[in-house]
């Protein structure tokens, strides 16, 4: 049989695929060599720098300690010389008598010279002790990166991580606040807590399946209470060590006679003037006043002799309360800062844009928030309000802010107080909002509804409602408010549109019947609103001449007289248990039967005190004020205002009755409810004119 010579072919074919694999291995076996010896040396040279470093870091530190030496001496020798010169020519007047001190002194005064011109020739060609602090700390750096790109062993990275740590300790445990300061960082991060949710520094870490705890949340490992026996988060240890639970801490705390306001409360700190509470902690140092001894701006936490109030230092007592960022006395917050300097901060977090600057637009609402009077309760703001959720928003967002943007966002109470609030700083220009924030509200009204709707409610609203409306408020003194009503007309036209739609009616085709039918079927007396529409409708010749009815008559449940009159008035002038605010509108309403709107507008210019009366500016002539009435509104005008008040960047003027927004009082829906909520019967509701004589309580079931 004739043997073929390709049979042979499989075994030479995997003999060369085995000598190609050989020849690969040895090739990377080879580089792999070269790149081991590359490392070496790399590894000798840099480990012969650092050594370099360290020789050079040492010469230095030597050279300043005799520079230092020879500085000194040279100095002691003069200070010699001159006391000997003093001592000689005072007691016996011959200075010939110090010749030998003189020579010993000059003799020492040239050794440190020529000690100073050595080290100084000598540390010609060495660096700095900083520079070279910083080399060898790259060196060592870079030394310390070549053994772990090695590919150490767990000896090896154990033996790595000793050496590092010991480095930073060595290195920061001469400045031990911040040694303090960089172990706490890291060994107590801050993280997300695994139940709140907020970036704070973990108490307990995650283990056993729990998430990270934060200080707020970790409640302390549980244990048997000592005073209670039942099994609780035990954080707290009584005089023996003995675990004590959060309950039973805050119930059996035995608290201290406050020095300063004298009520036996739980001690938050001792001051030279004794145990102090809390509230008078917080008070004294929010208030810092100048020291009548030292003259210095500090919280006042002692008394002298005389029983005057004075800082701590003047008493000997070390207590620093001066922001370590500003300077400023009082006001602590965090980490030696005060409350304006993280104020200032978070501001700046608040409204940085995508760069991580402010823009020029928004640094008039930036000054004003962070210039703001009360820096705690602004700080509180910034954290909890949803309006700074969307005023971050908009800020990240770069755009530049105006009231079409706003225009753009679902009309809620968020978006209408970061418009006042913009408008408030000078960042936006002023408008009339209670008619020019409509049109923005029925775009978003409009979004669901068929588009035959819409282009009935649009003319309705701008060539009818809005035009009228705005020749009335150009004629009006004080502002309607009238935004409530022409959004409630607008919704009963689309309710009303929506209605004929479900019985296939056109407007063309409504009888007066449809319209009895509507109203009729109304749960309360809203329907009526429907006048308005049908009366544009009619003019606009897209239906017939239809009558609306006008809303039946009804009679007040509860009627005031005299007597009930008077003593409502009088608890409204006596009774300290309502809100001032209330006392006051339900006096003036009971006295004079003021209109709600001229009651939110009163500014403290409408009072006119003179030596013996006290007058308030109503209309044309003022009216005479009981001194109990005129003594409240005096308060009302000089009390500060509860909530932080933000600088304008026009002067406006200053509300008796202020509201939640800036800039503007309190409105008269506000005012309405206020009254009626709070002082339920104390004074009736101000919906309008009230005669002096009579005034009424409308009924509950009245209609909305």
């Amino acid at each position: 049989m004739t043997r073929d010579f390709d049979d042979d072919a499989p075994r030479r074919l995997q003999d060369a695929g085995g000598l190609i694999n050989a020849r690969r291995r040895d090739e990377a076996e080879r580089i792999r060599a070269r790149q081991r010896d590359d490392d070496e040396r790399i590894y000798v040279v840099t480990t012969n720098l650092v050594i370099d470093a360290q020789e050079q870091l040492a010469r230095r530190r030597r050279l300043d300690r005799i520079w230092r030496a020879g500085a000194a001496l040279s100095w002691l020798s003069l200070l010699a010389a001159v006391i000997g010169t003093g001592i000689a020519w005072g007691t016996t007047g011959d200075l010939a008598r110090f010749v030998v001190g003189y020579l010993i002194c000059g003799g020492l005064f040239l050794m440190s010279l020529l000690t100073l011109v050595g080290v100084y020739f000598a540390g010609r060609n060495v660096s700095s002790l900083q520079r070279l602090e910083a080399h060898l700390a790259s060196q060592q750096k870079a030394l310390w990166q070549l053994k772990v790109k090695s590919n150490p062993d767990v000896d090896e990275r154990g033996k790595l991580y000793r050496e590092e740590v010991t480095t930073a300790i060595e290195y920061y445990q001469a400045d031990s606040r911040k040694y303090r300061t960089i172990h706490n960082r890291h060994r107590r991060p801050r993280r997300l807590c695994g139940r709140c949710g907020q970036l704070k520094r973990i108490a307990r870490n995650a283990r056993d399946g729990q998430p990270d705890l934060c200080d707020g949340c970790y409640q302390g490992p549980d244990a048997i209470c000592s005073i209670c026996s039942r099994i609780r988060s035990c954080a707290s240890r009584d005089e023996q060590g003995q675990p004590v639970c959060v309950t039973c801490y805050q119930r059996h705390r035995t608290g201290e006679p406050c020095a300063r306001c004298g009520r036996t409360k739980a001690v938050n700190t001792r001051w030279p003037i004794g145990p102090v509470c809390v509230t008078c902690y917080t008070a004294v140092l929010r208030s810092p006043a100048e020291c009548p001894r030292c003259g210095m701006v500090q919280p006042l936490i002692a008394r002298d002799d005389d029983g005057a109030e004075v800082c701590g230092p003047c008493v000997g007592f070390a207590a620093d309360y001066t922001c370590k960022q500003c300077g400023r006395a009082g006001n602590p917050h965090s980490r030696g800062r005060c409350a304006h300097c993280v104020l200032a901060e978070r501001v700046n977090a608040l409204l940085a844009g995508p760069d991580g600057t402010i823009t020029p637009q928004l640094e008039p609402l930036a000054a004003a928030l962070a210039d703001a009077p009360s820096p705690f309760p602004a700080i509180q703001w910034l954290k909890e309000s949803p309006n700074t959720k969307l005023l971050a928003r908009l800020a990240s967002e770069g755009h530049e802010l105006s009231h079409e943007l706003l225009d753009e966002l679902p009309p809620n109470r968020n978006q209408r107080y970061i418009r006042r609030l913009l408008v408030h700083t000078g960042v936006l220009e002023e408008r009339n909002e209670d008619l020019d924030r409509i049109p923005s509200w029925l775009e978003h009204e409009l979004a669901d509804k068929p588009t035959a709707h819409a282009s009935l409610a649009r003319p309705f609203l701008h060539w009818f409602l809005l035009r009228r409306a705005r020749q009335r408020a150009a004629m009006r003194r004080h502002p309607a408010c009238a935004d409530r009503d022409l959004r409630r007309r607008v919704s009963v036209a689309l309710d009303f549109l929506a209605w004929t739609d479900q019985r296939g009616l056109a407007l063309a085709d409504l009888a007066q019947e449809h319209i009895d039918d509507w109203i009729a079927g109304a749960t309360s007396q809203r329907r009526y609103m429907i006048r308005y529409f049908l009366k544009w409708t009619t003019s606009r010749r897209l239906t017939r001449e239809l009558t609306v009815p006008s809303i039946p008559s009804q009679e007040p449940q509860d009627l005031l007289d005299d007597d009930d009159r008077w003593r409502l008035l009088q608890r409204c002038l006596t009774d300290d248990a309502l809100p001032p605010d209330v006392r006051a509108g339900g006096a003036i309403t009971l006295l004079f039967g003021t209109s709600t709107e001229r009651l939110c507008h009163l500014t403290p210019e409408h009072l006119k005190f003179d030596d013996e009366h006290a007058h308030l500016v109503l209309g044309r002539h003022p009216v005479l004020l009981p001194p109990r009435l005129a003594e409240l509104l005096r308060q009302l005008a000089e009390q500060p205002q509860l909530r932080p008040q933000l600088s304008r960047a026009h002067p406006g003027p200053q509300w008796l009755f202020p509201g939640m927004v800036p800039g503007k009082p309190i409105s008269t829906h506000g005012m309405t409810q206020k009254i009626n909520r709070t002082a339920s019967r104390s004074a009736p509701r101000a919906t309008g004119r009230c005669p002096p004589s009579l005034l009424i309580s409308p009924a509950r079931s009245s209609p909305t």
